[in-house]
């Protein structure tokens, strides 16, 4: 727990305290859930500081591929292999929401790109990614993390 982390707690204590004193207890109770969800958001955001996200799709042509680095940090060391195309590209070091675009000799309609990747300190990472020019990508932004209600 750092610095800042220990001050959001003695506050949300002492406000907890004078709403418990002052208000009633259990408005204190509510507040001190709210700050144990601060806190436990601070915490996740601070252990995921320095990650990089790469991914990629196909251009709207299929004549070349989008390479994005969605993460916070960035990626180095970025190689690109398309499956069964027996493709593999080296990219440019991206920063963070920056990206790059790959041209390719013929259009794809389906392959495979399996991504491997650094982050500046040295964590190695890979990431496969299904391209389809006539199928659904995995950009989707509206794509519920778990499928509800028929989605498929």
């Amino acid at each position: 727990m750092d610095q800042n982390q220990k001050r959001i707690l003695v506050a949300g204590l002492l406000v907890c305290v004078v709403v418990a004193v002052f208000v009633d207890p259990f408005y204190s109770l509510i507040l001190l859930v709210m700050v144990i969800a601060l806190l436990l958001s601070l915490q996740i955001m601070r252990e995921t500081q320095g990650f990089p996200d790469i991914t990629c799709r196909l251009q709207e042509d299929a004549k070349g591929i989008v390479v994005r680095n969605r993460g916070n940090a960035k990626a180095v060391a970025i190689h690109l292999a398309l499956v069964p195309l027996d493709l593999e590209f080296d990219v440019t070091p991206l920063e963070p929401e920056q990206t790059a675009s790959l041209a390719v000799p013929h259009m794809i309609s389906e392959a495979k790109a399996v991504i491997t990747f650094e982050n500046a300190a040295g964590g190695k990472y890979s990431r496969t990614v299904m391209l389809s020019a006539t199928g659904e990508s995995e950009e989707d932004l509206l794509k519920p993390m778990v499928p509800l209600f028929g989605w498929k």
